[in-house]
């Protein structure tokens, strides 16, 4: 096995735990607390995330460039790494301070912002760019497995009741600061510190503020959305919005994971002059990437009302409205993913790509502000697909001469209408079934899924592609064995 595949499945792998975890604790979790105490919760997470953004500055993902393209030389390898950690360290003690002040003075409740305050700690000390930049997503992946499974571990042993939402927050602050801790062990065998200048420093400076723009401006999607429900509506909204984006990055851990690997690769690619192996790839991502976010928009959109009630309860039925809005966000999504990691950031085109995130925030805000008072939830979910559509939209005429992107976007026509035609069965199955029972979401899912693939599969076969010819080929020599 490449080492890009095995890094894009072990990637993979725990993107699915990351995100499947969480629904494992969610039902039981939405019923201790309710949406007012998950609105909460979701609420002081978001404040807290917002200040871990300026520790961020956009570290991970140029940090893991950085890596990619100097690790043939250690010595530089070497700079570049103790330059970036002193940095982070040195920006990250003015944002701790001023979170702990504002959770003293204004947390309401008070035990709940500090101990959200782990989560800075956390990010300080994060260093897993260093090793997605080498490659190394073993080292990452297989420890951060461990926790996870003893964070959910702890969930069920010590939250009983509503009164233990401080132990949630504990556990699960706690867990994000050890899963990201834990990779200094490794640290010494591929690194080793060197001393610094401030000038060295100060010169990575520049570049960071560029990706900083788009990291801040991308928190309209993840936190500041969510703010903005806490204060134009009710925590119940918010409760209900938390649940439905979490449908929503289910499907994207997949997409994101291969975000994460490909990135570093490409850079490697690009910075090494070889155009055409880089094309290859991105080409292949456009292709299998774009079909999976198409099936998985049209799916979720199509189980949305009777999972929201089956999975959370009957007191979350508003979720399959917000999951249906927000599902078409899947497609632009990937497309934004796709140019973000493997193009736009590789080729160091970062003023294009923060320049459409700063937009899609000012449209998210925008719309937020209008709909949120009016809609709840569900102007935010309409907020939410109309920021990503921009980003779409403007990332797609910037390097229109660069790229050509028209190939890209006939080919998946015949897959919107698979898409079309797999929302309009389930639909139907969801209408003979009895409603909202786990028999009927199990048989609307197994509709779904089977008439999207058997369409998609036969129509690349009709197209003669590579990768579905080599499926018969095997099937038909496993055959031929037995």
């Amino acid at each position: 096995m490449s080492s890009l595949k095995k890094n894009f499945l072990l990637q993979v792998s725990y993107q699915i735990l990351n995100i499947c975890l969480p629904f494992v604790t969610s039902p039981y979790i939405s019923r201790v607390f309710g949406t007012e105490g998950l609105g909460i919760y979701s609420y002081t997470y978001s404040i807290a995330s917002v200040f871990v953004l300026f520790i961020n500055l956009g570290i991970d993902n140029y940090g893991s460039r950085g890596v990619a393209i100097r690790k043939d030389n250690k010595y530089e390898l070497n700079c570049f790494v103790s330059e970036l950690c002193a940095l982070r360290l040195f920006i990250g003690i003015i944002p701790i301070v001023i979170y702990l002040w504002y959770s003293i003075v204004f947390g309401d409740p008070k035990e709940i912002y500090l101990l959200q305050s782990l989560i800075l700690f956390g990010t300080v000390l994060n260093i897993n760019w260093c090793f997605f930049g080498l490659e190394k997503f073993d080292i990452t992946v297989t420890r951060n497995f461990i926790f996870k499974f003893l964070t959910v571990i702890c969930v069920f042993v010590f939250v009983k009741n509503s009164d233990d939402l401080w132990k949630y927050t504990l556990i699960m602050a706690a867990g994000t600061v050890i899963s990201q801790s834990v990779v200094w062990v490794f640290f010494p065998k591929y690194f080793h510190f060197v001393k610094t200048s401030v000038s060295g420093i100060v010169k990575h400076v520049k570049p960071l503020l560029v990706l900083f723009t788009a990291v801040l401006a991308n928190s309209a999607y993840t936190y500041i959305d969510k703010i903005m429900i806490g204060w134009l509506g009710t925590k119940s909204q918010l409760g209900i919005c938390d649940n439905s984006y979490k449908i929503i990055s289910f499907p994207m851990g997949i997409i994101t994971a291969l975000g994460v690997v490909m990135l570093p690769r490409m850079s490697y690619l690009y910075s090494n002059s070889d155009e055409d192996k880089a094309s290859s790839l991105l080409d292949a991502s456009f292709k299998y990437l774009m079909i999976l976010a198409i099936a998985m928009a049209f799916g979720i959109a199509a189980v949305a009302d009777t999972f929201s009630v089956v999975f959370w309860g009957s007191d979350f039925w508003e979720c399959g409205i917000v999951i249906s809005i927000t599902s078409v966000s899947c497609i632009f999504m990937t497309w934004n993913e796709i140019l973000r990691s493997q193009y736009l950031i590789p080729k160091s085109l970062d003023k294009i790509y923060s320049s459409a995130i700063v937009i899609g925030a000012i449209v998210s805000i925008s719309f937020d502000a209008v709909l949120v008072p009016i809609l709840g939830a569900e102007g935010a979910a309409t907020a939410m697909s109309l920021s990503y559509f921009s980003i779409s939209l403007y990332q797609s005429i910037k390097i229109r001469k660069m790229l050509s992107l028209r190939k890209y976007i006939f080919a998946l026509i015949p897959y919107v209408a698979f898409g079309i035609f797999m929302y309009v069965c389930v639909k139907v199955t969801e209408k003979l079934m009895p409603a909202y029972t786990v028999i009927s979401l199990f048989a609307m899912v197994i509709v779904g899924t089977g008439i999207y693939i058997l369409l998609s599969f036969v129509y690349l076969l009709t197209t003669k592609d590579k990768v579905a010819l080599k499926i018969i080929e095997r099937v038909a020599r496993n055959n031929g064995k037995n």
